[in-house]
This record gives structure tokens, C-alpha cells and sequence, in this order.
């Protein structure tokens, strides 16, 4: 999904399929780790590409069928990243805090044609991502299965964003409120610390 072409090339086969989707879920996603004057700006771009305008793009292509069949759910997984700056991961987390905003102002334009939308912010999770170096420094190492179950009881609760995890839920909103220089320190350290778990 990181390819230019991707998310019209897979609407596309939808169509010749005869594929209905009615319930989407953009999880395809990646993490660039590190300094961004040390950055590789190919690298970044693709993951961007990825996390971001690929949702974006996936959305808008899906959407309108849903809204004119009156139903319809849509899933974009963003992160606890989505919610401050995050130091020595900045891309990556902007590239989500993209997908949280998106969400939840396209969940407002729908959710009277019957569509539901929902931006899924966990954190550490076991996948892939995990094994390549992320450690849980807060909210602890999540399941795949956990972070499902909490997808699909926001659902039903018609969220329209809901983080995966108790503490992961604590840390974020405590992101909000602290002063902005001790909120980019806090997650400077968190990274730090995760980094020499590794």
C-alpha cells in the first residue's frame, strides 16, 4: 500500500470483482525510528505514503458506495502517538495524527447516512512493527486480539475514536494536559527508554 498506485489499483479490482465492501479497515501501517536530520527521506516518504495518504485515499474511494447503500464502517488505526510530538519518531507520529483528524471529521460527515467510522489508536502491540524494535515503555505489550475486541466494542458503542488499553487510555489523555515543553520531554524519555530495551 506504500506504492503511488495502490489504493486504486486494489479499489479497482473491487469493481471487476464485483467485491461490495461495507466494512473497511486501513491497518496497513509502518514506523520510522529516529532522529529526522538523520532520516533517509525516501524511507519517510513511504512510510507516510503508507500511514496516511493511503488511508486517506482508500477512504475517499470506499466511502461513497457506502454512503449511498446507508451503511457502512470504516477502521483507520491510528496510535497513542496521534496524541503529542513525539521526539526521535516525529513523522510517524504527525503521519497518524493526520489519520485521527481525517477520521473523526469524516465520521461526523456520515454518521447520519448510516456510516460509522472509527479512528483505533493503540499502542504497542505484538506484530511485526513490534519485533523490529518497539518497546512498550508505558501502556504495556498489547495482542493483536485485545486491540480487535476494543475496535469492535467502540463499534458498538458508536465511537468515533477509542485507544486501545487502560493505560494506554491514561497516558494519552495526560499527553493533553501537560505543558507543552514537559509533554515533549515525557515522550523524549519514553523513547529513550524504549530504544534501550531493544
Amino acid at each position: 500500500m506504500s506504492e503511488p498506485d495502490a489504493p486504486r489499483y486494489l479499489f479497482d479490482r473491487t469493481i471487476e470483482e464485483g467485491i461490495e465492501v461495507g466494512f473497511l479497515v486501513n491497518n496497513a501501517g509502518a514506523g520510522v525510528a529516529g532522529a529526522t536530520a538523520d532520516a533517509d527521506a525516501a524511507s519517510v516518504s513511504a512510510m507516510l505514503r503508507l500511514n496516511a495518504e493511503a488511508v486517506v485515499e482508500n477512504t475517499i474511494r470506499f466511502l461513497p458506495g457506502m454512503v449511498s447503500r446507508g451503511r457502512g464502517v470504516v477502521v483507520n488505526v491510528s496510535s497513542t502517538g496521534t496524541f503529542q510530538p513525539v521526539p526521535h519518531m516525529a513523522a510517524y507520529a504527525a503521519s497518524k495524527a493526520l489519520v485521527q483528524s481525517f477520521t473523526l471529521g469524516t465520521a461526523a460527515e456520515v454518521a447520519a447516512a448510516g456510516v460509522r467510522m472509527l479512528a483505533l489508536c493503540p499502542g504497542v502491540t505484538a506484530t511485526g512493527m513490534y519485533s523490529k524494535g518497539l518497546v512498550p515503555a508505558v501502556g504495556g505489550l498489547r495482542t493483536p486480539e485485545q486491540v480487535v475486541t476494543t475496535a469492535f466494542r467502540a463499534l458498538a458503542k458508536r465511537k468515533a475514536s477509542v485507544v486501545d488499553g487502560r493505560r494506554n487510555a491514561l497516558f494519552a489523555r495526560a499527553g493533553r494536559h501537560l505543558p507543552e515543553r514537559a509533554s515533549l520531554a515525557r515522550a523524549g524519555r519514553l523513547m529513550r527508554a524504549g530504544s534501550a530495551g531493544t
